[in-house]
């Protein structure tokens, strides 16, 4: 071949060759760059899904429980509102002139705390009047609304286990209310739900509650509560 023609095929090939490599190379930059990108958009992706999944799992922190220092003592009347209170404590006429053992000296029907409740039998003036009323209150002493109290009382279970660990109960005023004597009114029952549960012994044994009190109304079989309590607290009763 003629040189000079050998020598100008030389050149075209070249040429062709640094342009193929010119034109390839930006694509392939490219492709690199959205690997990378893409890779790095999956590894973020992942990342808060897991950490979206650890928020869902994680259980929410223990309310602290705080010192048995950090409790004021109240008594069952604090949390009685006034007009409650009054009445409760002005029964009426009628009802004390009622003799022991006399057909009168009946209660009509089972009693419970509720309005429905045939307390007095056929007797519309003591049914209708601001006592029964207040037997049967689920008013409540606004103050008394995320207070931390001490008070007294017994246990009455509504959930135990197998083990006779109790972990619902009504707290109430006096011994064999809601069991073997008619239940106070629902502003004199605190409803306890206390998931690590308690011992009782025996029923009849007071104990002191140190607990956050809240107000709402707890309704079953067995009683009506207008108070509900967190409980930080349980210890025997002393004087």
């Amino acid at each position: 071949m003629n040189p000079i023609f050998r020598l100008l095929a030389l050149s075209i090939f070249s040429i062709l060759l640094t342009a193929c490599a010119e034109s390839s190379a930006p694509g392939n930059t490219g492709t690199t760059t959205n690997s990378s990108a893409n890779a790095a958009t999956e590894q973020t992706e992942a990342t808060q899904a897991g950490m979206n999944q650890a928020q869902a799992v994680r259980a929410p922190e223990p309310l602290p429980v705080l010192p048995k220092g950090s409790f004021t003592s109240v008594d069952w009347t604090d949390l009685i509102p006034e007009m409650d209170l009054i009445a409760l404590k002005n029964p009426p006429e009628a009802l004390m002139n009622i003799e022991d053992g006399s057909e009168e000296d009946v209660i009509g029907g089972k009693l419970n705390n509720t309005p429905d409740s045939d307390v007095y039998g056929d007797s519309s003036d003591l049914a209708n009047s601001a006592f029964q009323r207040a037997l049967v209150s689920t008013n409540t002493v606004s103050e008394m609304q995320g207070k931390h109290i001490k008070l007294p009382g017994f246990i009455v279970p509504l959930d135990f286990d197998d083990n006779q660990t109790i972990t619902e109960f009504f707290l109430v005023p006096y011994f064999g209310a809601c069991l073997h004597l008619p239940p106070p009114p629902p502003n004199q029952i605190i409803y306890v739900s206390h998931p690590d549960g308690i011992q009782v012994d025996a029923l009849y044994d007071p104990f002191w509650l140190y607990g956050t009190l809240d107000t709402g109304i707890i309704e079953n079989t067995t009683a009506k509560s207008a108070y509900r309590m967190r409980l930080h607290h349980i210890e025997p009763y002393y004087e």
